[in-house]
């Protein structure tokens, strides 16, 4: 298995556009926090269609929202505080 791992996003979607790319080859994703604004999340499930975790960090702003849009996502992520998991259905 290959696991992608992201920190400190910090709202940079140029960068994390690069990382998506490189994420493809792999199995499943975490996202160590520091993501920043909804908008990344957005970004994130839009680029990365695998099982993800994330775990928020100590610069995320809107947890609410983030949580939110997370709870959307295909195939859907839990919305826990502080962390978050998307998981593949059995």
């Amino acid at each position: 298995m290959k696991l992608c791992i992201l920190s400190d996003i910090h709202d940079e979607l140029a960068q994390l556009s690069k990382a998506l790319e490189v994420a493809e080859s792999c199995d499943a994703m975490l996202c160590c926090g520091d993501l920043c604004s909804p908008f990344v999340v957005h970004h994130l499930g839009k680029g990365f269609k695998k099982p993800m975790h994330v775990v928020f960090g100590n610069n995320d702003g809107d947890l609410f929202r983030m949580t939110q849009f997370l709870s959307t996502l295909v195939p859907p992520l839990s919305s826990t505080t502080p962390t978050a998991s998307r998981r593949s259905q059995p």
